[in-house]
């Protein structure tokens, strides 16, 4: 947990204040081989920022874009600290899952029209390695009451995944574009098994399921 808010839940979860303290976990999670099998990391947002004070302490300077640092050579020693300690976490062979929360960015599409799109709010240099790694980008977002899971991307949002087997709707005519993710999280992982077995009845997709379309969740 880089940001509080987990205290409600009932899940095994460390506060983290600082990146030491996350390399210190990541060490006992190689160490300890046999009980954890999913990892969390709320958010990846702070925990990059955790990362960039670390690695600007370390080598003393003070922010990666000071020009005493050398043209890009702040932002590659965080880069490549960053990676470093994603790397030997992925390495434990556990699930992991990486949360980020979501904004509306403006873009300029080739022919012309601009149009505003839902993105993860990580920075540009975390965004381009978790993207580039994970098998499944998925955007929770609300559509009045209801709470879908979208897993296929658009003009509208980020998403996608790369299973090339999983999330057909059932009768294979097409994948799966959203998941709902019913009342509780027991329904949600019910329906979200479903999905990935190519059991779902339907694309599942938030507009023509509720007639809203995707937006950006208000944080309170």
């Amino acid at each position: 947990m880089f940001e509080p808010g987990g205290s409600g839940l009932s899940i095994y979860q460390q506060d983290i204040a600082d990146w030491n303290m996350f390399c210190e976990f990541v060490d006992l999670l190689q160490e300890q081989t046999d009980f954890y099998r999913t990892i969390v990391i709320d958010t990846i947002d702070i925990a990059y920022e955790k990362c960039m004070e670390y690695v600007c302490k370390r080598d003393g300077f003070g922010h990666p874009s000071d020009k005493e640092v050398g043209f890009g050579k702040g932002w590659k020693l965080v880069d490549t600290e960053f990676k470093k300690q994603m790397t030997r976490l992925l390495q434990t062979g556990r699930g992991t899952v990486f949360v980020s929360h979501a904004h509306t960015k403006e873009f300029q599409a080739m022919s012309g029209p601009k149009f505003d799109k839902l993105v993860p709010t990580m920075g540009t240099q975390a965004a381009r390695y978790i993207i580039g790694l994970a098998d499944i980008l998925a955007y929770y977002g609300y559509y009045g009451e209801e709470r879908f899971l979208t897993i296929r991307g658009s003009d509208s949002v980020e998403c996608g995944h790369r299973l090339r087997e999983n999330f057909w709707v059932e009768d294979r005519s097409e994948r799966v574009h959203s998941i709902p993710m019913g009342k509780d999280e027991d329904e949600a992982y019910a329906n979200f098994m479903l999905a990935f077995n190519n059991k779902q009845q339907t694309n599942g997709k938030p507009e023509d399921e509720t007639g809203m379309k995707e937006r950006a969740v208000k944080m309170g």
